[in-house]
């Protein structure tokens, strides 16, 4: 711009219009004048008129007083519904989203510290930093403990095959065995002597016991002589003769031959049970065996010797598995006929063998095809490696699951050196897997599973969810294989962020091995771990301070550089950090930011600290001098709650008979309010001298001790935050479109006829920050208008202002100029129409008009020229569209 100075002084326009948002940098000389030096508690409403104007933020109100600080806000939907629970000190708490919420109903216990969720299915699950809990659609909150039901338990082996992983969340396991053939598994007893009889067709015989064996004999179908598997034949003559120690015996199928005095003068035992295969039995082979009293023979026996059953005085039935007919075509029955027969008898019991691969100091309970049945663990140095289960009948355990249930010890010196839990990765201290997972800190929802980071004694560790049999993820499921380690110093996992097909895990630190680490899924085609996440990339240097959102696809983290971005570098999907929030770090890196969290609310990343929110409005970007492109932002202070607030009264216009009037009506009543009664109504009054002064009761607040959010959370245009000192409110763009009560009441009211002209507007009633009213702030930049070499002076009357508002909203104007410093030029109203004295009869409601007002502003000689709009009137918002006057130019500038 080319200047002439002559007589005439030509004028110049300078106009600020639809600014674009704030920027912080500096004393706002050095800013773009298309920005705000200062923009606050006002921002773009796109729901609204949009881009055009800048106005006033809608207030906010209190859903909720718990008492308690608010640890954490979360939304559920199950049952069709959906819920807002909110953790305020040591109780959760849940009420209906709506437009009026209900007292919200407590529904469990938690830690009094900050909590995270989330939600799988109808269930939502939230972390403590001590447990895990789990709230369903009708039920009160759960605490998931070691054996909780909830808790999935794997199976750690199907068919002695490693199949799932052991669940660091619970001891317990199932191992699962499909009995293809009953018999192959038939129990043994130990300290039975075998010879081999056939080794070409591997077959062999019993012929004896240890010495001093005593107890129960098993004999069975297949036995391991060296490393080699034989099949039992038989069981020869005279093996067992004189064992009195045995007092019972069950032979398995696939024995054939019981040999000649085979169990002679066996005095303990008690009771034989023989399987369908024994088709002979030779002389003598239970003689003498004076305490047997119960004997089954199966349906195989062809031929039997002489004096099979001679002096066995309490033996009176013999139990056979066939009829009579049958049992008489046996060779030599007469020598079993002696005894009285029973015959359709049925024992078809068997014991089996399970080897127990999981290294357990506990089985609980086996089940066949869901049915409980007989246990007996067989343990070795304290740790169960097999386990003798008892079917009552082999012919229903064909290719059906036989189930063993247990427990790990994962404490034990023996369990941690010879598992492979993460006990041995040397992650840190040697806690239990299940401290492990329900301290963490950090959540997130990746690749269809659930992520837990943070633990403080595993700073390191990044543990996830794995799918159940069902093919599902289980967020109770946590295998011991399911995690990975993300540096090796003591700096703690921040966040975590699902970017596209990586998961991103921030630290608060590098200790040479980076800051932001990279994940993608892979499969492994093994049985145990399908699916292992192994890092992908390693950015170093820019460290996390707090939370991580994708924000409308650009994923965003807290760092000490303020908003950082995560940004695509090139096809290998190598990644750069680039900053979005140069325009206000000079305020923002002033905050905690390690409280910090983000949220996306209606187009807008809140990014909220303690008492304050900063807006990155995601349809306003710009190309930064660094050459990254970054958002222009607002700022809302002031953001919470007064406890011990009262009620502001002010002087009455009208008074009923028997009361004065204050000179100053609508002025704050400035002394003890009191009331009583004059027959028809209650009156409101204060004492000046002699008089009582009609008073009235508004809507606004006044006083208290502030205490500021400390938690934000965003549902759809809901904006949810809570409070230090346990109040829960949420911001009012929700009542986009709804009249207030004061307008519902009149019966004239026509709830179409509003929605029809007002169904984007909030009323003016709902600008109050939980009844207080809150201070509008619009400021423009340090103005030089592209000449600071040169002074200027403003033409009279030409400084206008295009403003919008209710009747009674006053703004407030000051001009500073770097020669004279700020002064207020003038307060006015802007706006025309006030809702609450529209008669719905005879007025059409026809939107919220606009108008420009100027004002004789005449500063002269300046170099800088700054303009302050402010507001702070109770529920009266305002829209500034745009400020512009008229300059001349004087010359250069002369010494002061």
């Amino acid at each position: 711009m080319a200047y002439k100075i002559n007589k005439k002084q030509t004028g110049y326009t300078r106009s600020y219009s639809a600014p674009l948002g704030v920027d912080r940098d500096g004393d706002g000389s050095n800013i773009s004048p298309r920005r705000l030096a200062r923009c606050e508690n006002m921002y773009r409403d796109y729901g609204g008129e949009g881009g055009g104007v800048i106005e006033s933020i809608p207030g906010f109100r209190k859903i909720a007083s718990l008492g308690k600080r608010i640890n954490g806000i979360f939304n559920h939907k199950c049952l069709g519904k959906e819920y807002l629970l909110l953790h305020a000190g040591d109780t959760l708490y849940r009420t209906e989203i709506s437009e009026s919420f209900s007292d919200p109903e407590p529904v469990g216990t938690l830690t009094d510290a900050k909590s995270q969720g989330f939600s799988e299915g109808e269930c939502f699950y939230i972390l403590d930093t001590a447990a895990i809990y789990k709230l369903g659609g009708s039920t009160a909150l759960e605490k998931i403990e070691r054996g909780s039901k909830d808790i999935y338990v794997p199976t750690t082996y199907l068919d002695g095959v490693e199949y799932e992983s052991r669940n660091l969340l619970t001891e317990a396991f199932r191992e699962e065995f499909t009995l293809t053939d009953p018999w192959d598994s038939s129990f043994g007893t130990a300290d039975v002597n075998y010879v081999i009889t056939d080794p070409v067709a591997r077959y062999c015989a019993v012929s004896g016991v240890f010495e001093g064996f005593g107890g129960q004999l098993y004999i069975p179908r297949y036995v391991k002589i060296g490393e080699v598997k034989y099949r039992v034949k038989e069981i020869l003559s005279g093996a067992l003769d004189g064992e009195s120690g045995i007092y019972s015996v069950r032979i398995a199928d696939g024995v054939e031959k019981i040999g000649e005095y085979a169990f002679r003068s066996c005095r303990g035992l008690t009771s034989v049970t023989i399987p369908d295969s024994v088709t002979e039995i030779g002389n003598g082979a239970f003689s003498g065996c004076t305490a047997l009293s119960t004997f089954y023979l199966g349906a195989g026996l062809t031929s039997a010797g002489t004096l099979v059953l001679e002096n066995t005085p309490k033996l009176t039935e013999l139990n056979y598995a066939l009829d009579e007919n049958r049992f008489k075509l046996i060779e030599n029955y007469g020598s079993l006929a002696q005894k009285n027969i029973n015959y359709k008898a049925c024992d078809r019991g068997i014991m089996l063998h399970l080897p127990v691969y999981s290294h357990a100091y506990d089985l609980t309970r086996a089940t066949l095809d869901g049915e409980e049945i007989y246990l007996d663990p067989i343990y070795e140095k304290e740790i169960a490696t097999g386990a003798m289960v008892f079917i009552e009948d082999y012919r229903h355990a064909f290719d059906k699951p036989v189930i063993l249930e247990g427990n790990f010890n994962e404490s034990s010196v023996e369990f941690s050196r010879k598992s492979t839990s993460f006990l041995d990765t040397g992650m840190g201290k040697a806690i239990g897997g299940f401290d492990a997972v329900t301290k963490c800190t950090v959540v997130e929802r990746f690749d269809g599973r659930v992520f837990f980071a943070g633990n403080p004694d595993l700073q390191n560790a990044v543990f996830y969810s794995e799918r159940d049999l069902g093919g599902e993820n289980n967020p109770l499921y946590i295998g011991v294989h399911n995690y990975f380690l993300d540096g090796t110093g003591y700096y703690a996992t921040k966040s975590m962020l699902a970017v596209r097909d990586s998961l991103a895990v921030f630290k608060s630190g590098d200790d040479g091995e980076g800051s932001i680490f990279y994940h993608k899924a892979t499969d492994t085609q093994e049985g145990a771990i399908t699916r292992i996440y192994p890092r992908s990339y390693v950015h170093s240097g820019t460290v996390a301070k707090g939370d991580s959102v994708s924000f409308l696809d650009d994923p965003v983290f807290i760092s000490p550089l303020g908003l950082s971005a995560l940004k695509e570098a090139n096809i290998s999907y190598e990644r750069s950090v680039e900053v979005r929030s140069h325009n206000v770090n000079r305020d923002l890196l002033c905050e905690d930011l390690d409280g910090a969290s983000l949220t996306v609310w209606c187009g807008y990343l809140v990014l909220g600290v303690v008492g304050k929110i900063y807006l990155a409005d995601s349809r306003a970007t710009f190309r930064h001098e660094t050459g990254n492109y970054e958002y222009e932002w607002f700022i809302l202070s002031g953001i919470g709650t007064y406890p011990g607030d009262e009620v502001l009264f002010r002087y009455s216009s009208t008074a009923p008979e028997g009361y004065d009037l204050s000179s100053t009506p609508d002025k704050e009543a400035d002394a003890t309010v009191y009331s009583e009664s004059n027959g028809t109504e209650i009156v409101y009054f204060v004492y000046k001298g002699d008089k009582k002064l009609a008073v009235y009761k508004t809507e606004e607040r006044y006083g208290g001790d502030f205490s500021p959010a400390i938690i934000y959370h965003a549902v759809g245009d809901r904006l949810f935050f809570g409070t230090e000192c346990g109040d829960v409110c949420v911001f009012n763009n929700d009542m986009r479109g709804k009249a207030p009560d004061s307008i519902t009441g009149d019966p004239d009211f026509d709830p179409a006829e509003y929605a029809r002209d007002f169904g984007q507007t909030i009323h003016g009633s709902f600008y109050s920050f939980a009844g207080h009213a809150p201070r509008y702030v619009l400021q423009t930049a340090r103005d030089s208008c592209g000449i600071p070499h040169l002074e200027k002076s403003t033409v009279k009357g030409s400084l206008a202002v295009k403003c919008r508002g209710k009747s009674r909203a006053k703004i407030h104007l000051e001009v500073g100029t770097d020669k004279r410093g700020y002064s207020e030029l003038a307060q006015f109203s802007a706006g025309d129409i006030d809702f609450g004295e529209l008669d719905f009869s005879v007025i059409t409601l026809d939107g919220v008009a606009t108008d420009t007002l100027s004002f004789r502003e005449k500063e002269k000689r300046w170099v800088e020229k700054q303009i302050t709009l402010y507001s702070d009137t109770f529920c009266a918002p305002i829209g500034i569209y745009s400020i512009s006057y008229r300059y001349t130019v004087d010359g250069s500038i002369k010494q002061r």
